[in-house]
């Protein structure tokens, strides 16, 4: 009997699904411009201080979820049924398609946007609708909206700030996306990933909004990308659906101990936040004196015109044991370097590379 031909394959649509993976390299002994995690780190008397209280029986039990939801919902005035704690925002994303989008439906997307977005998307075989950034780098607002009102989609999706372009949009506006993904029974996604770097988020629209889920990780500033951890806020019906059809115990309990530690130290963020503005600042004041175009942003990495060189300015950091991103598809950014920023000592470092190189030759 032949059994070449077996049901265990992978479903036909998944083989042609590009996924980089995270494993083809290390990063270890580099410094870490690539990815906006926070470069530093957590202050490491903090760190210590939260494993120190971790006794075997923690770790020896099943996660409890309680505290750390309470906390957050209590921080935004929330209830702690519009509250879902998740293993990263990355998982959070997953339940909204799981638990929203069927083979076909429409998901309205920019291009570009976080690249789990169009995963996802391909993975339950829904139906991309793509609205490229504006040239300049700004939000696509009427094009926009005019997709919500023309595609009806499932979910709509904005990033805010915006990664790799840094640009936000303006709360007003959001407002107004959110009535109109309402009339078309759409939800509507603010990816706020980079929510500390914004002077007001998209929170305020929860209690109004049954049809608004703000997505949140610990994976930037708060410096725990290694721990896996986020929380998605929305209407508790929302929250009930992506529930569903999540893990049970998908967040370790390391990860809930050490935010629940971080948020009853909101000080500790502060100071994080001022390292970077003032990294940020001092990057920026370089690169104008050297005459070089960028675009500072709204989040916690900048954007550097390399000109047609920008692979080989990357390539040439790399052997300096610097990672920084490059090498975007989109036309209007393939000039540009994607760096991490982080406090004014770690930009040193990264200065005494780049300026080596020679734009002029």
């Amino acid at each position: 009997m032949d059994y070449r031909h077996n049901n265990s394959s992978p479903k036909n649509h998944l083989k042609t699904l590009y996924r980089g993976m995270a494993t083809t390299h290390t990063r270890k002994g580099f410094l870490r411009l690539d990815m906006n995690e926070s470069v530093e780190g957590l202050p490491e008397s903090f760190v210590r201080e939260v494993l120190d209280n971790i006794k075997p029986e923690n770790i020896a039990s099943y996660p409890e979820y309680d505290e750390i939801t309470a906390m957050i919902a209590a921080s935004f005035g929330l209830a702690p049924e519009n509250v879902l704690v998740s293993n990263g925002s990355d998982a959070a994303i997953k339940h909204l398609f799981e638990a929203y989008v069927d083979v076909d439906d429409n998901v309205l997307l920019t291009d570009p946007t976080f690249a789990m977005y169009p995963v996802y998307s391909k993975i339950v075989r829904a139906r991309e609708v793509a609205v490229p950034y504006n040239d300049d780098l700004s939000f696509p607002f009427d094009a926009f909206r005019h997709a919500i009102e023309h595609s009806r989609p499932k979910l709509a999706v904005v990033v805010n700030p915006n990664n790799p372009t840094g640009s936000k949009l303006e709360q007003t506006a959001i407002r107004s996306l959110a009535v109109a993904c309402r009339k078309q029974d759409s939800l509507l996604v603010v990816d706020e990933a980079y929510f500390h770097y914004l002077e007001e988020t998209a929170v305020a629209l929860v209690p109004e909004f049954d049809n608004v889920v703000i997505l949140r990780t610990f994976s930037k500033l708060s410096g725990l990308a290694g721990l896996r951890i986020g929380y998605a806020l929305a209407h508790a019906e929302v929250i009930s659906a992506m529930g569903k059809v999540k893990s049970t115990f998908d967040v370790n309990c390391l990860a809930v101990v050490m935010a629940t530690a971080l948020l009853a130290r909101p000080e500790i963020l502060r100071d994080q936040l001022a390292s970077v503005g003032e990294g940020k600042r001092w990057l920026l004041e370089k690169l104008d004196a050297r005459g070089i175009s960028c675009v500072a942003g709204h989040a916690n990495f900048v954007l550097i015109d390399c000109g047609e060189r920008c692979t080989e300015v990357a390539e040439m950091l790399k052997k300096d044991n610097i990672l920084v991103g490059a090498g975007f598809s989109q036309p209007f950014l393939k000039k540009y370097l994607r760096v991490t920023v982080a406090g004014p000592e770690i930009m040193k470092q990264f200065w005494q590379s780049f300026a080596r190189f020679d734009f002029n030759s």
